[in-house]
């Protein structure tokens, strides 16, 4: 009796100590944005004249064939972007953009508002598989700007000229 006990007691315990699968996820969906006037002067320094006001810069994402602007108030950046100084000393200023990465769509579609006149449109083609989003081309107003194998040169880098 004490061997049917013991066998059981062990079965019991090896059977609770199954480790749980967790499915890992990566999503590797930014892109660094640096805006430039034709005569070289930065559009996102604030300090600038002519700059585009962060206050008044707009994220749309095509979804389903619907533009929505993209306004998330718990996040860190609700607008998918934040605009920093470059650590280079250089003073460039660069916009990170969390681009749409949407299962829903074949490319899918971003849209930058800078200004009530002027939008950008970013189209890409991401890699999806088990867990892992990546963006591994964009185009920039119909333009392809960067290609994945631009990724082992530096960060997905675009430069606009206004």
């Amino acid at each position: 009796m004490k061997t049917i006990l013991s066998i059981l007691i062990l079965a019991f315990v090896f059977n609770s100590c199954k480790k749980e699968q967790t499915n890992g996820y990566v999503s590797d969906g930014s892109v660094y944005i640096r805006v430039q006037d034709k005569i070289g002067m930065d559009l996102l320094n604030q300090s600038n004249p002519g700059a585009y006001l962060k206050s008044d810069i707009k994220i749309f994402y095509l979804s389903k064939g619907v533009k929505e602007e993209v306004y998330h108030s718990n996040y860190d950046y609700p607008r998918n972007f934040y605009i920093s100084e470059e650590a280079d000393s250089k003073g460039d200023f660069w916009m990170t953009l969390f681009l749409n990465s949407s299962a829903d769509e074949a490319y899918p579609i971003t849209y930058i508002k800078w200004s009530e006149n002027d939008t950008d449109t970013l189209k890409c083609d991401v890699y999806r598989n088990e867990g892992l989003v990546s963006v591994q081309n964009i185009w920039l107003n119909d333009s392809l700007v960067w290609k994945a194998e631009d990724y082992s040169k530096g960060p997905r880098n675009i430069y606009i000229i206004k």
